[in-house]
């Protein structure tokens, strides 16, 4: 899928947003909600555009961690609000990198980093303890031989 250019013919990046992201932005607005100044409306608006203009320019805010080998940025709006973000460039100069949104955060909080996580690496925990179950189970309850028979192989993995 090819990015939108920008006005010198270059692709812009594409922006996502990770399955964490989305929730730690609305946690936010709830919060702004809770404050008569807040203004929940005209802050989102806010974000949204400074996340938007990421796909313009990745890479123009400072790397604050990395972790799992990737460089997490952050981008500071109104003095006060953080998105956290990785930027992915591409290997190819026909096609735009990607910025993967990770977290929006209020910059009032203790720590405001701690809860941002790396949903694939989360995924692949899953499915190696999802792996390890399934085998285990293979092993206690006996494996259905190949040619699909209802007799099975108990133990089959001990020699």
């Amino acid at each position: 899928m090819m990015a939108a250019e920008r006005a010198n013919g270059r692709p812009s990046a594409r922006i996502t947003w990770t399955s964490g992201a989305r929730p730690s932005f609305m946690e936010l607005i709830a919060y702004l909600r809770t404050h008569e100044y807040g203004d929940p409306a005209s802050r989102a608006s806010e974000i949204i555009l400074a996340i938007e203009k990421l796909e313009y320019s990745p890479r123009r805010c400072p790397v604050v961690r990395t972790r799992c080998g990737k460089s997490f940025r952050c981008l500071v709006v109104a003095r006060r609000f953080l998105v956290y973000y990785i930027y992915f460039a591409s290997r190819s100069v026909r096609e735009a990198g990607r910025v993967s949104i990770r977290a929006v955060k209020h910059g009032a909080r203790r720590r405001p980093f701690a809860g941002v996580r790396e949903p694939e690496l989360e995924e692949w925990r899953q499915r190696a303890m999802n792996l390890r179950q399934w085998s285990t189970s293979l092993v206690t309850r006996g494996i259905r031989s190949r040619c699909g028979c209802s007799h099975t192989t108990q133990n089959a993995f001990e020699n």
